[in-house]
């Protein structure tokens, strides 16, 4: 529902052509991360963050030497990835009206925010 719903101003899941995924998680990107998360919370939608500090720069993995800049894509992925509320009792009218919002922010003048940089789609779908 999402992919076929959402604006083209975010980044959605790529799914090859023959799979039929399950997503536990349904995370997209966005340049404007927190400001769309501060505005779907201002509209009652909860969002997360499952992962906001990228494996290298993690106390667990200090040991290893890593600093902020050894792994730019995943730093740049962790300041912009957000999951959007997935579960299966979540109706078509709860979907439609998350879309809604998260399109109307996109759309919106109120944000006063340049978001026409595209995130970069390679490096997403090498990831896949």
């Amino acid at each position: 529902y999402y992919k076929q719903n959402l604006t083209k101003d975010l980044s959605l899941p790529i799914q090859r052509k023959d799979d039929s995924p399950v997503f536990h998680n349904f995370v997209i990107r966005t340049q404007l991360r927190n400001e769309l998360m501060d505005y779907l919370s201002s509209k009652g939608i909860e969002t997360k963050i499952h992962y906001p500090i990228p494996i290298h720069l993690m106390e667990c993995a200090r040991h290893l030497g890593y600093n902020n800049g050894s792994f730019p894509e995943a730093e740049r992925q962790a300041k912009e990835i957000l999951s959007l509320p997935i579960y299966p009792s979540l109706t078509d009218d709860q979907l439609n009206f998350i879309c809604n919002q998260i399109n109307q922010f996109f759309s919106s003048e109120a944000t006063n925010i340049q978001h026409n940089a595209p995130v970069n789609k390679r490096h997403i779908e090498k990831a896949v």
